[in-house]
């Protein structure tokens, strides 16, 4: 399993900052991306990519690709992110290969997933997701 830190953002300001623990399963129709809170079992966090529909599914939200814009820095990845869209507009950035970068919800904290603790970095991908 790798690592993720997770920048928690409630305004404009990144708090808490979180470690978990990031897996990766496949079958024949999903990929499962689970997030364990190192700390907190109650804080890990599941997505699922489904392979007919090509949706990403978070809780009880759909996302669909709305296949542009792609966010790319080689500081992340080396290829670039999807955009994905909920019917209440939340968004989220995906990769297959690296999974979700950030998500922003209309109602809650947003989330940014990355593989070391960049605050800066944080922040850059926390504004593509809100701009």
């Amino acid at each position: 399993m790798k690592k993720r830190y997770v920048s928690v953002y409630f305004t404009d300001v990144a708090k808490p900052i979180m470690e978990y623990q990031f897996g990766i399963k496949e079958n024949d129709s999903v990929i499962k991306y689970t997030y364990k809170n190192l700390k907190n079992d109650k804080k890990d966090l599941e997505f699922l990519y489904d392979k007919s529909s090509k949706d990403l599914i978070f809780i009880f939200d759909k996302f669909t690709s709305l296949n542009s814009p792609v966010y790319l820095n080689k500081q992340i990845y080396k290829e670039g992110f999807t955009t994905y869209r909920s019917d209440n507009y939340s968004k989220i950035l995906y990769h297959r290969q690296y999974g979700v970068l950030g998500i922003t919800h209309l109602e809650g904290p947003h989330f940014v997933f990355l593989p070391e603790l960049n605050i800066e970095l944080a922040n850059e991908v926390f504004y593509q997701l809100t701009k």
